[in-house]
């Protein structure tokens, strides 16, 4: 078990950098499925105070979502807005972000090959450091998993590295702060939309 070994493992963003496998997509979907039904009643809400409830088809639906009281998944049924019936779905802008900020390769960048870097043995002959780039290309032609390898061990004998990374990341997310309208059309369409 992942939580045992890595009693410091205390946000879901650490599953990204700690379980091999575990994309920053499978972060998505999980915390898409945990937030589903505060998701539907912000749509709903901007369905109905837009006034374009008429463009939807309402459905009684069932889905499970993580109930914050029992602390525990719960079963839900109940009238949702549906395109094709499919459930329609939005998300607060100040949550989506063009770029996930946190993953397996910026931890190690930011934390595990800066550390390395003190190291002796990733020091030049004149005791200089030796490129984050030339340690990654040395340690990726050791062993198939190393990303995870070097992560975890180095999460459990540092206790704070992962701490360390979210508050650089908290810090990184501010100053690139909440998208423009025009950056989320690009994104979203391809192009600004007027």
């Amino acid at each position: 078990m992942l939580v045992k070994p890595n009693p410091n493992l205390n946000s879901l963003p650490d599953l990204v950098i700690l379980v091999k496998n575990f994309s920053k997509d499978g972060l998505s979907d999980l915390l898409a499925n945990l937030l589903y039904k505060i998701l539907l009643r912000y749509t709903k809400d901007q369905i109905e105070e837009n006034g374009v409830a008429e463009v939807f088809v309402k459905e009684v639906k069932t889905y499970t979502s993580w109930d914050t009281e029992t602390r525990n998944w719960k079963t839900y049924r109940e009238e949702v807005y549906t395109i094709n019936g499919e459930v329609f779905l939005l998300t607060p802008k100040y949550i989506v972000r063009n770029t996930y900020l946190f993953g397996i390769d910026k931890y190690l960048r930011n934390q595990v090959i800066e550390y390395y870097q003190t190291l002796p043995e990733y020091k030049d002959a004149d005791g200089k450091k030796i490129p984050k780039k030339t340690i990654i290309d040395k340690l990726s032609s050791e062993q198939e998993n190393w990303k995870y390898n070097h992560a975890r061990n180095y999460a459990k004998e540092n206790y704070d590295s992962l701490k360390n990374f979210h508050q650089h990341m908290h810090n990184r997310y501010h100053e690139i702060g909440e998208l423009s309208d025009e950056k989320l059309d690009e994104i979203v369409y391809g192009k600004v939309l007027s």
